[in-house]
């Protein structure tokens, strides 16, 4: 498929995700109609919540509406 999302995250979200569960989860999420900032703060959260022991900050960007520039970072700190 076409690349249409970057995750860009610390070591914390790929402690207990692979590139392509992260992806598939902000795919799935962006079809139900949640925008994206929820994709970010759902990856960090689970993150935490399955045992990651390291620090965790998500940016996730789509990269169909590139033009419109919109980027959220959601940084969540201490485990």
């Amino acid at each position: 498929p076409e690349d249409d999302v970057l995750i860009v995250a610390s070591d914390g979200l790929w402690d207990v995700y692979d590139s392509g569960e992260a992806v598939n989860l902000c795919r799935m999420l962006r079809q139900s109609g949640e925008p994206v900032e929820n994709a970010a703060r759902i990856l960090a959260e689970t993150a935490i919540e399955n045992g990651s022991e390291d620090n965790v900050a998500v940016i996730v960007i789509d990269l169909r509406n590139l033009l419109d520039r919109t980027i959220i970072f959601f940084p969540i700190c201490g485990v």
